[in-house]
């Protein structure tokens, strides 16, 4: 059996008034959880740290010295492993980093 806290954070209270906590059997609410805000959140990390990661590697200052390098070429200048390589640069692509 699943037990649920409740805790009554009413504007309406008084500072002064203790916050109440209630154990119920009950779900609080009837509308289904949405982890919409995890996922933006998670997602916005994944972005960051992808950009954060290139930058790291000096992949922009690389490419703004030499533009044309193919995602080999890329991999052996930077020295990025050889297994995940494509899909960094695959993720920089999807983020509007590279073309």
């Amino acid at each position: 059996m699943h037990r649920f806290i409740y805790i009554n954070l009413s504007n309406n209270k008084s500072p002064m008034e203790p916050t109440t906590f209630k154990i119920t059997d009950k779900p609080i609410t009837k509308t289904p959880l949405n982890p919409e805000h995890i996922m933006q959140i998670g997602l916005g990390f994944w972005a960051s740290k992808t950009l954060l990661t290139a930058i790291n590697f000096q992949l922009f200052t690389t490419l703004a010295e030499k533009p044309a390098l193919t995602a080999a070429q890329i991999k052996e200048k930077l020295k990025l492993n050889e297994r995940s390589y494509l899909d960094f640069l695959d993720a920089l692509v999807s983020l509007n980093f590279l073309r």
